[in-house]
C-alpha cells in the first residue's frame, strides 16, 4: 500500500511517485493499492483520478483509493472510475 502525500497529488508527479516506489520494490513486490491521503485542491480531482487510472491500466498497481475527502469528491473521482468497494468517511478504494 502506498500513502500519497499532497506535492505528489499532481498528475505531472504522480508517474514519478509510482515509478520509484516500484524502482525500490525491485519487482520483488507490485503496489495493491496507491491510495492519497489527502486531495490537493489546487488540482481537480477527476484529472488525478484519469492520470491514476492511466497507470493502473499500465500494471503499475492495482488498486487507486482515497481518504479523507469530502463526499462530493468521492462523487467526482467515482463518475472518472467507479468504485470497487469501500465505506464512507473512511478508506475507499477505487478501480
Amino acid at each position: 500500500m502506498c500513502f500519497v502525500s499532497l506535492k505528489y497529488f499532481r498528475p505531472e508527479n504522480l508517474r514519478r511517485s509510482v515509478d520509484l516506489i516500484n524502482e525500490k520494490l525491485r519487482g520483488t513486490k507490485k503496489l495493491d493499492l496507491y491510495e492519497s491521503a489527502r486531495v490537493d485542491p489546487s488540482v481537480p480531482i477527476e484529472e488525478a483520478i484519469q492520470t491514476l487510472v492511466v497507470l493502473k491500466n499500465e500494471g503499475k498497481f492495482d488498486h487507486i483509493g482515497m481518504s479523507e475527502c469530502k463526499a462530493e469528491t468521492l462523487r467526482r473521482a467515482n463518475a472518472v472510475c467507479l468504485l470497487e468497494y469501500g465505506v464512507a468517511f473512511a478508506r475507499l478504494t477505487f478501480c
